[in-house]
């Protein structure tokens, strides 16, 4: 009776748990049988000096499933970052100071563009197999447009509260999100590349 309990638990668990893994985590692209992944290199990206979209890229191709990122490959695929944008798009009163005229409005919230322009080059021969072709992403954040003097509570409540330290950190998210306009292209792509 014992065993019998078992078995049935481990026959209504496995698919459960197999269902579940397989819901998330890297597919094929649509059309792709799991010999088709392409291997693909991916050198260091031009301008990233902080390497977070290089290690975003990899780890985006990586999760995608169509593609195999080598050291050494056939394929390399070439980023360029060209041109970044700041521009508020909320904005505050600012609180009136004795002696101070009028109504000042000041900026707090923000949106940042990132252009990135990318090819696709066969290693042997220097062809562009695919592009090049403008990628943009984007993100926005909330602030409060001065500095304090604590960097105590630098994060509340989902809003950041200096300027200068959301910008350190907020090329995290940018260059997720641009890994991932990239590795979807690709993905929507791949055809194009494996000829």
């Amino acid at each position: 009776m014992h065993t019998n309990f078992k078995l049935l638990k481990t026959a209504f668990l496995l698919p459960l748990v197999v269902s579940l893994f397989s819901s998330c985590g890297w597919h094929l692209a649509p059309g792709m049988k799991k010999g088709d992944q392409i291997a693909i290199q991916i050198p260091y990206v031009e301008g990233d000096h902080k390497g977070t979209l290089t290690s975003s890229l990899v780890s985006s191709l990586e999760k995608e499933g169509s593609f195999r990122v080598r050291d050494s490959a056939h394929l390399i695929l070439k980023v360029r970052l060209t041109d970044s944008k700041h521009e508020n798009i909320g904005f505050r009163h600012k609180p009136k100071s004795l002696g101070e005229p009028g109504v000042k409005i000041i900026p707090d919230e923000t949106r940042i563009k990132l252009l990135a322009e990318i090819s696709v080059v066969d290693a042997t021969s220097g062809r562009i197999i695919l592009g090049p072709k403008n990628i943009i992403a984007s993100v926005e954040f909330d602030h409060q447009n001065y500095s304090i003097r604590q960097d105590i509570n630098s994060s509340s409540l989902g809003q950041l509260s200096d300027i200068d330290t959301t910008y350190d950190v907020i090329d995290i998210p940018l260059h997720r999100n641009m890994a991932h306009q990239i590795s979807t292209y690709l993905s929507n792509h791949w055809q194009e590349i494996k000829q």
